[in-house]
């Protein structure tokens, strides 16, 4: 399904959580490059900048080695199977929904009957992160709106200045 899903992508990152999906995907993907843990840390440099370059169609990988700091605006199509981690969520997402993109960015999460709880778990976490961000942007307006001492006084310069 995750396979089928980004079939059609002309760029995209099939995001996972276990060596064996990685290996499967990269089979079942055509033009699909793998970004293993495994990889040295040069082939792993070589494969990122590869995929921002353009020259790799689908980057199949983890989100804990390729979702923190990069921009892939470039890309807009995704495929994600979920964990209880909503910050790997978050960053993976934000790969390639940052300023700078001009196309809706379209995931498509994989899971199982099973899987409800991790989603709802996650969407928990989408919630209480939004309340959150929220209550930051009002203390900080709040915080914004206090006013310090008035110098509204005339000045009073010393005699000796004139």
């Amino acid at each position: 399904m995750a396979a089928e899903a980004i079939s059609d992508a002309a760029v995209g990152v099939s995001w996972c959580q276990l060596n064996d999906e990685s290996h499967l995907l990269t089979k079942l993907i055509d033009g699909a490059v793998e970004l293993a843990g495994s990889d040295s840390a040069e082939d792993k440099e070589s494969k990122l900048l590869a995929f921002g370059r353009g020259d790799i169609r689908v980057l199949v990988t983890k989100p804990s080695i390729g979702a923190w700091g990069l921009n892939w605006q470039h890309a807009h199509r995704m495929t994600y199977f979920p964990s209880h981690s909503y910050e790997q969520w978050y960053q993976a997402v934000r790969r390639m929904w940052r300023f700078g993109q001009v196309f809706p960015v379209e995931v498509d999460v994989i899971s199982t009957p099973g899987g409800h709880e991790v989603l709802a778990n996650l969407q928990r976490k989408a919630e209480q992160a939004d309340a959150m961000f929220a209550a930051l942007v009002d203390n900080m307006n709040e915080a914004a709106g206090i006013t310090g001492p008035s110098y509204d006084n005339a000045m009073e310069a010393p005699l000796w200045i004139s």
